[in-house]
């Protein structure tokens, strides 16, 4: 014969209460490096000034810790069989909340499909789970290229869990027409790129936590970093107005010197030229003004007062050394020979 033993709820509120605010767990979250669980909204609120456990103090993580913390959902359920009309309570002072301030209350939908006979649509099987009753996220996907084409349907509702990886892929899917090209976009919130696993409630809670819904999101086609530090670098040589003045790159690959050349073409400056220099691992992309890399009289003077702009100023001990490598790019020029690879501007 089983005989059951009664005990007072008493006895386990130190099971079952959040260590920050002493209450019963609402909405339980679990710090997965440590496994100490305390409410959700006391926990996030704590890691905004610190990176630590409060229950331990060991570092969930340095600069992410938000990343490393995951609803208890089998905690919660415990919780709400355990405390008397806890869930109803809970459930009438969130919906008040929301009520007051004229907004849907997010839990209605979960549970109204929680009821047995809700609606009249047939059970989905297993393998049909859209994450429904997971926490939802508002965003607005805003193309910024003109390359690109904008989404006819710019406004979507989605698992706070998904990351932005799956939102290039349904970009790519809508836009590019093949959900496999989804590398070739990138996803930004207020100018920042995001990272491929960063989930969006990371995104929200880092990025966009004290602004209105939706959460704001652009993307665009994928840019190679390469390419913006070339730029950069032509921008700040031509914002100089130094016409004496020559832009040396450091070695690089082949297709990276490919890349420098089409960057200056793309500028629309007829009065620039790029040329390469140098043999094997040692050629360079150099940028000068045209007037000054095809003027006899220019290469014929002692001393052309040349300052050099460089990105390797240690491959580079004095200016004489970018007055040779011009001079002999224009001795180069002049042998029929060798063709130097030079992008002119339309």
């Amino acid at each position: 014969m089983t005989m059951e033993r009664r005990i007072k709820l008493k006895t386990l509120n130190s099971h079952i209460t959040c260590k920050i605010c002493r209450g019963y767990f609402i909405d339980a979250t679990t710090v997965t490096e440590c496994l100490h669980t305390f409410c959700k909204s006391c926990l996030v609120k704590h890691l905004e000034e610190n990176n630590t456990c409060p229950t331990c103090n060991i570092v969930i993580h340095q600069s992410h810790p938000l990343q490393y913390i995951s609803f208890d959902r089998t905690m919660q359920d415990i919780v709400y069989k355990l405390v008397p009309d806890l869930q109803d309570n809970e459930i009438k002072r969130e919906r008040d909340f929301y009520r007051a301030r004229g907004l849907p209350c997010p839990k209605d939908a979960a549970l109204a499909a929680d009821k047995p006979g809700a609606g009249d649509e047939p059970e989905q099987p297993d393998n049909t789970d859209c994450h429904r009753k997971d926490e939802q996220v508002n965003v607005c996907l805003e193309c910024i290229s003109t390359s690109l084409r904008t989404l006819k349907r710019s406004f979507i509702r989605c698992s706070a869990q998904a990351t932005i990886t799956h939102l290039k892929k349904f970009v790519a899917k809508k836009v590019l027409n093949g959900m496999e090209k989804y590398r070739e976009i990138d996803i930004l919130c207020n100018d920042e790129l995001l990272g491929k696993d960063h989930t969006l409630k990371f995104v929200y809670v880092t990025r966009w936590r004290f602004r209105d819904p939706p959460l704001r999101l652009q993307y665009r086609p994928k840019i190679d970093l390469f390419v913006e530090d070339v730029n950069d670098d032509l921008k700040c040589f031509i914002s100089e107005k130094k016409v004496d003045s020559v832009l040396v790159f450091p070695p690089v690959s082949n297709y990276r010197r490919f890349l420098i050349h089409r960057c200056v073409g793309e500028l629309g400056r007829p009065e620039l030229a790029s040329f390469s220099v140098g043999v094997g691992d040692e050629r360079r992309t150099v940028v000068c003004y045209r007037e000054r890399l095809l003027s006899d009289e220019a290469c014929s003077r002692p001393a052309m007062g040349l300052t050099v702009a460089t990105r390797d100023d240690a491959a580079l001990n004095n200016t004489s050394a970018a007055v040779g490598d011009c001079r002999s790019a224009q001795a180069q020029c002049r042998q029929p020979q060798e063709k130097i690879r030079s992008v002119h501007a339309s």
